[in-house]
C-alpha cells in the first residue's frame, strides 16, 4: 500500500488478485472495501478514502473475520465427528482458560488461541511438577504416595501436534477458495 496524503493506493494488485480468487470475489470490489469507506447521511451516500492505517485496519479485522469463521467451521466439523448420541455419553475437548473470569457462550477463534497458550502453560507446569518429579521419585526408590491429575497432552496435541491437527486444517481450509460455506 502507498500513503498517499490521506488516502491509500495498492502498489502489488498481485496479493488483492490472489486473495480475490481464493474468496470468489471482484478485485475491484475487495480494493474497494479496503480502501474506501462509505458513510450514509440524511439520504446522501459520501464515498471516500481511507488512509494507509485505517485500510491496514481494515484489511486485519477481514482476516480475522475470516480466520475466526473458518474456526467455528472447523470446530463444527469436528463436533458433527465424535458426536455419538448414547444415553449419557458424549466426546468433547477441553482446553483450560486458566484465568476463568469470563464466561462465553460461543468462544472466538481468539480466545481458543489464548486458551490453548494457557494451557500449554498449563501443561508444562503439569509436566515439571507432576510428571518429571513422580518419575524421579521413582527412579530413586522414595516412597510416596501418588498425586493424580489431569493430563491434557492430548488435547494439545490434536490442537497443534499431530500431523493432522486443528491448527493446520484451520491453514489448510483458507487456501481454498469458499472454503467456508
Amino acid at each position: 500500500m502507498i500513503d498517499n496524503l490521506d488516502a491509500t493506493e495498492i502498489s502489488d494488485n498481485t496479493p488483492v488478485e490472489h486473495a480475490a480468487n481464493l474468496l470468489g470475489a471482484n478485485r475491484k470490489s475487495l480494493i474497494e472495501a479496503i480502501t474506501t469507506k462509505t458513510i450514509f447521511a440524511q439520504g446522501e451516500t459520501v464515498v471516500s478514502t481511507m488512509s494507509r492505517e485505517q485500510s491496514k485496519d481494515v484489511r486485519d479485522a477481514f482476516s480475522k473475520g475470516i480466520y475466526g469463521r473458518l474456526f467455528v467451521w472447523i470446530v463444527s466439523k469436528i463436533n458433527q465427528a465424535i458426536f455419538h448420541p448414547r444415553a449419557g455419553t458424549h466426546s468433547s475437548i477441553g482446553v483450560l482458560d486458566i484465568f476463568g473470569f469470563e464466561n462465553f457462550d460461543n468462544n472466538s477463534f481468539e480466545q481458543f488461541c489464548i486458551n490453548y497458550a494457557n494451557e500449554n502453560l498449563q501443561q508444562f507446569f503439569v509436566r515439571h511438577i507432576f510428571k518429571l518429579e513422580q518419575e524421579e521419585y521413582n527412579l530413586e526408590g522414595i516412597s510416596w504416595k501418588h498425586i493424580e491429575f489431569i493430563d491434557n497432552q492430548e488435547a494439545l496435541d490434536l490442537i497443534a501436534i499431530k500431523p493432522l491437527n486443528i491448527m493446520s486444517l484451520v491453514d489448510e481450509e483458507s487456501k481454498f477458495p469458499k472454503g467456508i460455506i
